[in-house]
């Protein structure tokens, strides 16, 4: 057995371990959207590398590797869909800052969440108003109810 064996196990064991940009996504989509979110995100990536996975069991790369032409084509392929990308990234940014309320107001979702009492900002974010007590409260336990007015901009969120 090689020496450098035990060093190159520690290796693979760390890459494989190491988290990449599809668990990154994962775990921002489900902070985002919550779990269902974060579930609907892992479904697409297993998807995505159980094709991948199958298209290479089934010997596709070698038959794109020997036609020159279908290389070509999903290099341009996935060139054009990166760009198309870019323009999309472009335009929501552009949109975002000529209209900032489209966006939430540029909120953070833990902010956008103050305002129905979830997460308050401050003692006095929901308004003030007294709470009932019953079992229906929010979890905070500060003995406040959630108001019905966005904190923010003053305007009702809810008819109750």
């Amino acid at each position: 057995m090689p020496t450098d064996y035990p060093a190159y196990l520690v290796l693979v064991v760390l890459v494989v371990l190491a988290p990449g940009p599809d668990l990154a996504m994962i775990v921002r989509n489900s902070v985002v959207a919550g779990p269902a979110g974060g579930l609907l995100t892992g479904c697409g990536t297993a998807t995505g590398l159980l094709l991948q996975g199958a298209a290479v069991a089934g010997g596709v790369a070698a038959v794109v590797v020997r036609t020159g032409w279908a290389l070509r084509a999903i290099q341009v392929a996935g060139a054009l869909y990166l760009a198309y990308l870019g323009v999309q990234a472009v335009r929501s940014a552009l949109a975002a800052r000529r209209d900032p309320g489209a966006d939430g107001g540029g909120r953070t979702p833990r902010e956008a969440g103050a305002d129905n009492g979830r997460f308050p900002r401050d003692p006095d974010a929901d308004g003030g108003v007294p709470r009932s007590g019953g079992p229906g409260d929010a979890p905070t336990g500060r003995g406040r109810r959630p108001s019905t007015q966005s904190a923010r901009t003053g305007r009702g969120c809810s008819p109750t």
